[in-house]
């Protein structure tokens, strides 16, 4: 589920835990009962391509529509702070959401929209598809975003109460991003079969995945701020 539907379901007890910080942060900032205690990832690979040929850096960007997954997620995020890095508002370009699965390879590829953003694993599925002519990259998120991705939320009350089975659940997922580490192929061939794709695609971003995750499932708190602050100014907090 994505985080829009996982966090209320967290908040309410139908779900312990849940892998969509950048939501759980937006309604703890509303005064949700909601703790992240675990960021897997601080940097992110995200990249963004124009499917029209004037668009060539990202001041172009501005007035134009940019393709992202859902409004508010780590896409928006990543493009905002990308946008503010090189000086230009924003707000200034509209954003629109494309939804879960392939819609934004099919965005991409049929040129629906000006501006796309997209996961490399997505763009080699293009790239091998022979569905990228015409479209270029104007922007590599990795290594210049620093962002916190997946991070785990966890209701403050299970915290208090049932601590114990917290650290459980974090100690195995600790042990999974160690095996991931450690064991490339079969790590690529797992995800492939969990997400239904080719394990050439998965192969393509693993080397990006496991450059920028976090030494210790923590993350500044410089990083904590201006996470904070983007999410403050979205939702007029």
């Amino acid at each position: 589920a994505g985080g829009g539907v996982a966090t209320p379901a967290q908040i309410s007890g139908e779900i312990d835990f849940n892998t969509s910080a950048s939501s759980a942060l937006s309604a703890m900032l509303r005064g949700a009962p909601l703790k992240i205690v675990y960021f897997p990832w601080d940097k992110t690979i995200y990249q963004i391509w124009a499917t029209r040929p004037e668009i060539k850096t990202l001041a172009d960007l501005k007035g134009k529509a940019v393709g992202i997954q859902t409004r508010g997620d780590t896409f928006e995020i990543g493009v905002r702070i990308a946008l503010k890095n090189a000086g230009v508002d924003p707000n200034a370009v509209s954003y629109t959401a494309l939804g879960f699965g392939t819609a934004r390879r099919a965005a991409l590829a049929a040129k629906s929209l000006p501006v796309v953003v997209i996961a490399p694993e997505d763009v080699e599925w293009l790239k091998n598809n022979h569905q990228l002519e015409g479209a270029h990259l104007i922007y590599d998120m990795y290594p210049e975003i620093e962002m916190p991705l997946a991070g785990t939320a966890v209701r403050s009350a299970d915290l208090e109460k049932d601590r114990n089975r917290v650290k459980r659940f974090l100690r195995a997922v600790d042990k999974g991003m160690i095996y991931a580490s450690t064991f490339p192929e079969e790590t690529v061939e797992i995800v492939a079969k969990y997400a239904k794709s080719k394990p050439d695609s998965i192969r393509a971003t693993y080397k990006d995945t496991m450059i920028t995750k976090t030494k210790d499932g923590s993350i500044s708190e410089a990083l904590e701020r201006q996470e904070t602050d983007l999410r403050a100014e979205l939702i007029k907090v």
